[in-house]
């Protein structure tokens, strides 16, 4: 049985220059981001790709902390419910920028 793996993909508040990996498979797994120079603030961290779609949006992602940096921004890291559609999510911050250069590791669940 092939297990489809995702992609994520950083976005303007990872840097300029930001790297990301995605260890694991749609249904769970973990995002590392490798956050660039000059990330911007209340922005797109990135967007996560299912590897296959699923059938329907799932119903919720969890997203928990997986190293100290991101435990330290936990409370300004999110996924809006309303990124979440059969092919993937965004992860957004709001308040405080991610630092640059620094590395951030999130486990994440579907929920269906």
């Amino acid at each position: 049985m092939s297990v489809s793996k995702p992609t994520f993909v950083p976005g303007v508040s990872a840097g300029t220059g930001a790297t990301a990996s995605v260890d694991g498979e749609d249904a769970m797994g973990q995002i590392t981001l490798n956050v660039g120079t000059l990330p911007v603030l209340d922005d797109d961290i990135g967007a996560a790709f299912f590897g296959a779609a699923f059938s329907e949006a799932p119903s919720a992602i969890i997203l928990t902390p997986a190293n100290s940096n991101a435990a330290l921004r936990s409370s300004n890291v999110w996924i809006p419910k309303t990124s979440i559609t059969k092919d993937g999510f965004d992860l957004k911050n709001v308040g405080v920028a991610l630092t640059a250069n620094l590395t951030y590791v999130w486990y994440y669940q579907v929920l269906r």
